[in-house]
């Protein structure tokens, strides 16, 4: 039943943007850089939170991604993070197809390794420390399937899985990290002249959806469209670089409860991979 299943998900994933995998084959594999930082609003003005590094080296047939984030200013003095994850994985016609996701999580109480192994017909998942529970209700194995790693997301929103001249932000991103399966539904809203110190130059603006699948604490309808209505709006920027890779530089939101969260790229290199 289950190879049943992975072909028919094979058969319905997107394919990718022919501008990027052309422009791959021709020049050779290209490596993003990019640095991030996380703002919250604060109680004088904004303050950052979190930092993250991330390094994608993407081919025309293979990708590895490596990123490092750790908490930062006073979320620093009250127990902070640190979070070392890889992926990689195959570049192909329907876009990334993830290979192996790695996660080491140290938070000073729970420190957790885990590794993501996805497999034709199986997703294979070794958490250790073991996971308390798996939420409710737990990803099923058709819904492991159907999702990748968040590593492996950003390669295939990078290459433009889905993408076409009306939707340039492509397909939804379907993500499973291991536990938590979860989609993130683009919809076009327009492209821009994007500026800030680490890019200057057309950028694409992508209304986000979030909706979480599987793998999540129990909540009844109640919270859940309380949840929902917190909300405002969300957006994901991607920068439009030469040869047709996309990479997210901003992702920004406005809640309720705690206003404006932003996450930008303060530094951005883009180039040949070494």
């Amino acid at each position: 039943m289950i190879p049943l299943i992975a072909a028919a998900h094979l058969a319905l994933l997107p394919m990718a943007a022919p501008a990027a995998l052309a422009s791959l084959k021709s020049q050779g594999p290209m490596r993003v850089e990019a640095y991030y930082e996380t703002q919250l609003p604060a109680l004088v003005g904004r303050s950052k939170t979190a930092s993250a590094t991330l390094v994608a080296d993407i081919g025309p047939g293979a990708y590895a991604v490596r990123a490092t984030a750790k908490a930062e200013g006073m979320s620093g003095w009250f127990g902070g993070y640190a979070l070392d994850i890889q992926s990689n994985g195959s570049v192909t016609e329907i876009g990334a197809v993830p290979r192996r996701y790695e996660a080491t999580n140290k938070d000073g109480r729970r420190n957790r390794r885990l590794l993501v192994d996805y497999l034709p017909a199986e997703v294979r998942v070794l958490a250790q420390p073991a996971f308390g529970d798996l939420g409710h209700p737990a990803a099923a194995p058709a819904q492991r399937l159907e999702g990748m790693d968040p590593l492996s997301a950003f390669v295939n929103l990078s290459i433009g899985a889905g993408a076409t001249a009306d939707n340039p932000c492509g397909a939804p991103i379907r993500v499973f990290d291991g536990k938590q399966r979860y989609d993130v539904k683009l919809t076009f809203a327009g492209r821009l002249a994007y500026k800030s110190p680490a890019y200057k130059g057309p950028a694409i603006k992508c209304a986000a959806e979030y909706v979480e699948i599987a793998g999540f604490r129990e909540k009844d309808a109640r919270q859940r469209a309380k949840e929902a209505a917190d909300i405002e709006w969300a957006n994901i920027i991607l920068a439009d670089l030469p040869g047709g890779l996309h990479p997210p530089i901003k992702l920004e939101a406005r809640t309720k409860r705690k206003g404006k969260l932003t996450l930008q790229a303060v530094k951005l290199v883009y180039g040949p991979a070494p």
